[in-house]
């Protein structure tokens, strides 16, 4: 935090040499949580900070509160030894100047980077939950992330960006640099417009980051290198029109065993009156030449087990005059991945889900079916290789008005015995919350879960939370008090 305000401070002095003296504004946040349990101590999570600003220069800084106990926060109050209680300092500074011309983006502090960066740390594609998913993402290059009130702190970083678009220069160049460990990167998009909704979209990657051997997995699979810098370049295009897009992204990276990897995923939508389809595939072509425990060292130095992954979308959708949206979907994808720790083997699983929407103004009801983790072939090395096999179900709704909005989700989950010995699994669970206000300030939630085996209850779990959102002109705040309960079979 001093780093924060002694920046400001210097800032306030030279930032007129720049042009005029800045507009100064601030704000003051607030988060707390109190936590109520019959099985429990009384608990508090919180965090604070200031937003400052100067014109178009930003400041932060946030400070936090663990989630601990009332007596061990009374105790470090007594002993003020404030040290233990607090944590996640994060700070940042960011500033976009030339706004009119070739607009230079500056940021600094505790920063997040994402959209590439994200992919080069896991370029798996997540496995979607909703079949009938609207939106394609067009997202890519170095995206960063200031810190928040309820973020966690992250190291120190720099980014930076000049924009040419504003002279009809298609180009945009970013960099990025962490000191802790040492990583750097650097990205470049352009932008082609054949239309006004149609275009192409390129962004060009590269990436320097120190691999570490932290994993006790990699030696047991004799797998074991000494840290050392490796080299990633990771190209991904877009190309976006009304009945066709289409998404691809391939990566060369160095890896410590002294191979090249390679590694791409493909996706596209077609669209054509109600019917929309979409597929994706991705793979590592090099998997042959690598150690078969280690099909890729991400650029975080995480182990991707993934080699293939293929999943196909297809949905129907219905528009009423009245302005109604009926939507079914089906996403089934297949996994081709590495199981085992001290032993492997290659396995083949899949996921299924079923669904549909019905929205119209202010209302929505939603149903889904998921079939997870449904082994195909292979042979698991042991019965915690991959998670457990389940069948899902689950119900939803929402409703909104002016004074309040409301949402109320139903889900039941069934875990079928892996043999003759296991007992049947289920799990039952509720979810509701209404937000109430115009400014849908104040926020009561409840859930309950309960689990059971053989149709036996075995436990369950009782939540209430009530949030109160404060917003005043130099001031914001958030209150929230939860009460929970779990009980157990006698």
């Amino acid at each position: 935090m001093k780093k924060l305000f002694l920046l400001a401070f210097i800032l306030q002095i030279f930032f007129p040499v720049f042009g005029k003296a800045p507009q100064f504004n601030f704000e003051l946040k607030s988060s707390e949580n109190f936590y109520f349990s019959a099985n429990e101590q009384t608990s508090f999570l919180g965090s604070g900070g200031i937003l400052i600003n100067f014109g178009s220069l930003f400041l932060r800084g946030f400070v936090s509160v663990p989630k601990s106990e009332f007596s061990e926060i009374s105790s470090a109050f007594k002993s003020k030894n404030f040290n233990s209680i607090f944590s996640d300092r994060r700070w940042s500074a960011n500033s976009t100047l030339f706004k009119n011309t070739i607009p230079l983006t500056l940021a600094a502090g505790s920063i997040g980077f994402s959209k590439s960066i994200g992919r080069l740390k896991n370029p798996v594609p997540a496995i979607s939950s909703n079949p009938v998913q609207k939106s394609f993402p067009v997202s890519a290059g170095i995206g960063f992330s200031l810190p928040t009130i309820s973020s966690t702190e992250k190291p120190p970083a720099f980014f930076c960006s000049l924009d040419f678009f504003k002279k009809n220069i298609p180009f945009l160049a970013q960099a990025a640099f962490r000191t802790e460990d040492r990583a750097a990167f650097f990205s470049s998009k352009t932008k082609i417009h054949f239309s006004k909704k149609v275009f192409f979209q390129s962004h060009i990657t590269f990436s320097s980051t120190i691999l570490e051997n932290n994993s006790s997995y990699l030696k047991k699979n004799n797998c074991d290198f000494t840290s050392q810098r490796c080299n990633s370049f990771f190209w991904e295009n877009f190309f976006i029109s009304p009945f066709f897009k289409f998404n691809f992204y391939s990566c060369f990276q160095q890896n410590p065993y002294g191979i090249t990897v390679f590694y791409f995923n493909s996706k596209v939508r077609l669209s054509a009156q109600n019917f929309i389809l979409e597929a994706s595939f991705f793979a590592i072509p090099t998997t042959k030449i690598s150690p078969k425990a280690v099909p890729l060292i991400s650029s975080d130095s995480s182990i991707i087990k993934t080699v293939e992954q293929a999943s196909l979308n297809p949905q129907l959708v219905f528009l009423t005059n009245s302005g109604n949206l009926l939507r079914f979907g089906v996403t089934a994808t297949e996994t081709w991945k590495i199981a085992g720790t001290s032993e492997v083997s290659s396995i083949n699983t899949a996921k299924i889900v079923a669904g549909f929407i019905f929205e119209k103004p202010n209302f929505s009801f939603k149903s889904n079916f998921t079939g997870g983790n449904l082994l195909i072939s292979g042979n698991p090395p042991s019965k915690s290789s991959i998670p457990n096999k389940f069948y899902e179900i689950l119900f939803g709704i929402s409703k909104t008005s002016p004074a309040f909005s409301e949402n109320f989700i139903i889900k039941g989950r069934q875990y079928p015995p892996q043999n003759e010995n296991d007992s049947v699994k289920q799990e039952i669970s509720l979810d509701s919350s209404i937000s109430v206000g115009k400014k849908r300030n104040i926020k009561l939630s409840g859930s309950h879960t309960s689990v059971l085996s053989n149709g036996i209850k075995d436990s369950s779990t009782y939540s209430l939370s009530a949030v109160w959102k404060i917003k005043k002109k130099h001031f914001s705040s958030s209150i929230k008090i939860t009460f929970k309960q779990k009980t157990n079979k006698n």
